[in-house]
């Protein structure tokens, strides 16, 4: 069973099991953390989707493996864009902004440039005279 499968097509019963097996088994993949991120994203576990991206982010790039298929995606935006959807979610907004707008420069997604928008809006104060931002 695939878990990327078992996630995407519903399977939500069983697919926190196999993507934790799937960790189990190649904990220094991203992949693998990326898959159960989003699945906790999805099923409204923020705080444990923003954690489990987290963890996958400080994987080294020196670990992908490049002997078979792998996901760019996991490699590139997709983790900090699921730190920066969660940590908007949990109104972390300084966090929302910094990693919204890392996932945004590897990849120019929509929904990126929504949340860093929004969220840099929120933190960032607004430039004056005596504090101009650079």
């Amino acid at each position: 069973v695939s878990t990327q499968s078992t996630g995407q097509n519903g399977d939500f019963e069983h697919a926190e099991h196999w993507y934790k097996e799937a960790i189990r088994e190649r904990p220094d993949e991203r992949e693998v953390w990326h898959d159960l991120a989003t699945y906790y994203f999805v099923t409204g576990r923020i705080m444990e989707s923003y954690l489990t991206a987290h963890r996958g982010w400080q994987i080294s790039p020196e670990l992908r493996r490049w002997d078979w298929p792998v996901d760019d995606c996991a490699w590139s935006y997709c983790l900090p864009s699921l730190m920066g959807r969660a940590t908007f979610e949990l109104k972390i907004y300084k966090e929302a902004c910094f990693y919204s707008k890392m996932a945004y420069e590897f990849a120019y997604q929509p929904i990126d440039k929504e949340i860093m928008d929004k969220a840099c809006a929120i933190h960032v104060p607004e430039p004056t005279a005596e504090f101009p931002l650079s």
